[in-house]
């Protein structure tokens, strides 16, 4: 490949394997592909509260994709779309019934409603008010789709087997792709996407190239373009590196 293309890179188990810093050999490779005029952008179900600030720092990119309903590009907010104050509050009380570890994920600050790792605020009754501009939650209980979908029907939620996540309704990995073919007319055709994960499929989906790291899920076989144990031998393959 020779002609600029727009990559697209989710975080956990893709360039990141302990969330807080991208894989050296996957970095030797970005610089690479810098060097040589094509763009990158991190497209992560992570809120941009909850990004390892050595993952932004790791390299320049050229846009960021928190939370499906936030998007930076170019310095430059493109969108931010934060879930409402009363499905916040809903899903406070969920997890407050469930005792469910709530990950509240918002572009400048992350919460929780338990005590848990990543805890930067945690919320109670006095300061639930307070919870704003969040892109994401994830809530870690298990959960059928359906009822997901019954009890937070203003979300697209996300199901995976130990948790879900909840994204403003209409959002998805997907989002900012269609942003950038909206505005700046580049076509999915340009666009490679590298994810591992059931919550990546929109977005491995609409771009032109899609490349699956590590095990394959379920059904991903028939889209696909490619499936590599990691990001590196991804580019390695695709631009004869």
């Amino acid at each position: 490949m020779t002609e600029k293309k727009y990559l697209f890179f989710d975080l956990d188990s893709t360039i990141s394997f302990d969330s807080e810093s991208v894989e050296e050999e996957t970095l030797v490779y970005l610089k690479r592909l810098k060097e040589e005029g094509h763009e990158l952008i991190i497209n992560t179900g992570r809120g941009l509260s909850h990004i390892s600030k050595r993952i932004l720092d790791a390299i320049e990119w050229d846009g960021i994709i928190a939370g499906a309903g936030y998007m930076e590009y170019k310095g430059e907010v493109l969108f931010n779309h934060p879930i409402p104050q009363d499905t916040v509050l809903k899903l406070y009380k969920y997890c407050m019934e469930k005792n469910a570890a709530g990950i509240f994920e918002g572009v400048h600050t992350l919460y929780t409603s338990h005590p848990y790792p990543v805890t930067q605020i945690l919320i109670n009754e006095e300061n639930i008010g307070e919870v704003k501009d969040i892109s994401c939650i994830t809530v870690v209980t298990s959960i059928e789709k359906k009822e997901a979908d019954t009890l937070f029907p203003e979300l697209t939620t996300v199901i995976m087997p130990r948790y879900f996540e909840g994204y403003p309704k209409g959002f998805s990995k997907a989002t900012g792709l269609i942003e950038l073919t909206k505005r700046f007319g580049i076509s999915p055709d340009d666009m490679i996407a590298f994810g591992d994960s059931e919550n990546d499929e929109s977005m491995l989906r609409y771009a032109g190239t899609s490349v699956v790291i590590g095990d394959m899920p379920k059904g991903f076989d028939s889209f696909a373009s490619m499936n590599k144990q990691s990001v590196a031998e991804g580019i390695k393959s695709l631009f004869n590196l």
